[in-house]
């Protein structure tokens, strides 16, 4: 069987190729919706609180981290549609992980959002 060659890309066909998954995860994935509400709350809380340049850029990594892995979870999630209908133990763990993933991240930058946000909410009203 001969090696599978992919096709030569563009720059340009390869982010467009990055947007349109970033949309079907936008359009499929309803948790997704759930990390981009939570994410605009972050940026406003972090402009009304005055966090400083670091601290906004800690977030928006954790933010970013968050939002990646639930793109790879998706992702894996599609995989495991596409190679069996069937029950498997083996593809029902991966699925877990993939997905545990996701909770670790999340569990990790909201440790980080409320160890930023909440002294200086609590400083507003000392």
């Amino acid at each position: 069987m001969p090696k599978y060659e992919p096709p030569k890309r563009s720059w340009f066909q390869k982010f467009g190729d990055s947007f349109r998954g970033f949309g079907y995860a936008v359009a499929t994935q309803n948790s997704f919706w759930a990390h981009i509400a939570v994410a605009i709350a972050v940026f406003v809380a972090s402009y009304l609180l005055k966090v400083s340049s670091i601290e906004f850029m800690i977030l928006v990594l954790c933010i970013s981290m968050v939002m990646a892995m639930e793109l790879i979870n998706t992702s894996v999630e599609l995989l495991a549609k596409e190679v069996t209908d069937q029950e498997s133990k083996l593809v029902k763990d991966s699925l877990d992980i993939a997905s545990a993933s996701v909770l670790a991240t999340v569990l990790g930058s909201i440790t980080i959002g409320l160890w930023i946000l909440v002294p200086r909410f609590f400083a507003l009203f000392s």
